[in-house]
């Protein structure tokens, strides 16, 4: 059976490979037509420093939003944040994932547009399941 907890879990795998994506991006793994459009990479497929820069944010946000999808689901406990405040933020994150999905659809590179979108519905859906569904604490 599919529960909260394999949903949270396989949305945090997704969201872990695609914070690797973003580091390697951040150091500049020449990448750059993958990402941000599939515009913004020099002729030698690296980004700008404020691309790589916005890569190393990133990285930092996907860890923050793969903690909170393993809290809501269930898997680690929350500490001492609120389950309201657990519950909107993975909101958010839901919504963060829908906007990424359109934005990918619109990209000019095909391995934004069809691997990182394919990601990004993905993660929609098992961010859906564990934001509707989850709620119990970790054991």
């Amino acid at each position: 059976m599919f529960g909260v907890r394999t949903a949270a879990v396989t949305a945090v795998a997704l969201l872990l490979a695609v914070a690797l994506f973003q580091l390697a991006l951040a150091a500049g793994v020449p990448w750059g037509s993958a990402a941000y459009g599939g515009d913004a990479a020099a002729a030698d497929g690296s980004l700008s420093a404020s691309l790589r820069a916005s890569s190393g944010v990133a990285v930092l946000i996907l860890g923050l939003a793969a903690w909170i999808v393993l809290a809501r689901g269930g898997v680690v406990t929350a500490g001492r944040l609120d389950r309201r405040l657990v519950l909107a933020l993975t909101w958010v994150i839901v919504a963060m994932m829908a906007l990424n999905t359109l934005a990918n659809a619109t990209s000019s590179s095909d391995v934004e547009r069809w691997l990182m979108g394919t990601v990004a519905v993905a993660l929609v859906a098992l961010c859906a399941v564990v934001v509707l569904h989850g709620g119990e604490s970790a054991e």
